[in-house]
Formats: C-alpha cells, sequence, structure tokens
C-alpha cells in the first residue's frame, strides 16, 4: 500500500535559486535526523545533489521511492513513502521546492494539510541567510514574464513590496520623531 506525496507546474530554478534550494536541502537533511541515502536507499550511501538534480530515499527497509526534482521545469512528479521514516523529510523537501518556485502546486493522499503543518520543524530551522527573500522571488517572477532587465526587474520589485508593506503594515513605516 502507498501513501504518495505530488508536486505539480513546477517552473525551472534560476541558478541563484537553485544554489538556495540546494544549500536548503543539504541543511534539512544534515539536521532531520532520520537515515537519507541515495536513490535506491542503500545503506552507506548518501543523497544526490548536484548542479542539475536532487534524489534522496529512505535507507534499506526504511526506503520506498524516490524523492526528486530537478533544475529544469516539471508538469508532474510524485514520491510514494508508504509512511516509512523520510516521510516528513519528503514533505520538508516538497516544500522548499514551491518555496522557490511558488507556483508549484503541492497535494498528497494525506490531504493539503500535510503542507500546511509544520513536517517536524525542519523546513522552519534553516538558515534565514540562504532563505529567498519576497523581494528576490517578485524580481525573479517579473523578469521571467517581461522584457523588463534583471535590475529594472529588482527595482520594481523594492517598490512593489514597500507599496504592499506600507498598505498592511503601515506601523513599520512611522517616522521615529512621532514617537
Amino acid at each position: 500500500m502507498g501513501y504518495t506525496h505530488y508536486y505539480r507546474n513546477k517552473r525551472a530554478y534560476t541558478d541563484a535559486e537553485w544554489a538556495a534550494l540546494t544549500k536548503d536541502v543539504k541543511a534539512l537533511f544534515a539536521n532531520c535526523g532520520v537515515p537519507i541515502g541515495n536513490a535506491s536507499g542503500r545503506e552507506g550511501s548518501s543523497p544526490r545533489i548536484d548542479s542539475q538534480c536532487i534524489m534522496f530515499n529512505g535507507i534499506e527497509e526504511d526506503a520506498h521511492e524516490t524523492a526528486s526534482v530537478t533544475k529544469g521545469a516539471t508538469d508532474f512528479e510524485f514520491c510514494k513513502t508508504a509512511h516509512k521514516p523520510y516521510d516528513p523529510v519528503v514533505v520538508a523537501f516538497f516544500k522548499l521546492i514551491r518555496k522557490y518556485a511558488p507556483q508549484t502546486e503541492l497535494s498528497s493522499d494525506g490531504g493539503d494539510e500535510v503542507f500546511a503543518e509544520d513536517s517536524g520543524g525542519y523546513a522552519d530551522k534553516l538558515d534565514p541567510d540562504v532563505q529567498v527573500t519576497m523581494e528576490e522571488q517578485i524580481a525573479s517572477l517579473i523578469f521571467e514574464r517581461t522584457i523588463l532587465d534583471e535590475e529594472t526587474a529588482a527595482n520594481l520589485s523594492k517598490s512593489i513590496l514597500r507599496m504592499v508593506l506600507e498598505e498592511f503594515r503601515p506601523d513599520l513605516f512611522t517616522d521615529e520623531t512621532e514617537n
């Protein structure tokens, strides 16, 4: 019997996004407390993390199907974990996939709440210096979907984020002399 997690409509990652994703995934594996191996789950093996692909599985009897992502665009992928010990790592991994490609759709046989939960806290304990900021995500989306150059997209992103924050969090922009 299987228990499966899915992702759909993942766009290709930029070089910067892929570098940040691989760094976060390495941190996830180092801090998850669950034995993780290569795609076949051999004892003593290591996950594959390179310039084009990330692949891993549980170990030996705790392995089931390989979890993977490529740097390029992907229409549909899944990982059947059968609730084995590496399942929460797969959930955290899929959340990281979506973090760097926000339009990616995640689903699970366990229901959508699987990805709303904290997944054991792994993804929430990553180095904040590695995380792509909202500003960078907005700039990336603008650059990919328009004819603007990267610098203009970055400046527009800053302006958009500031406008949103001023609207919804005006307290962040109060003049200190008013206090």
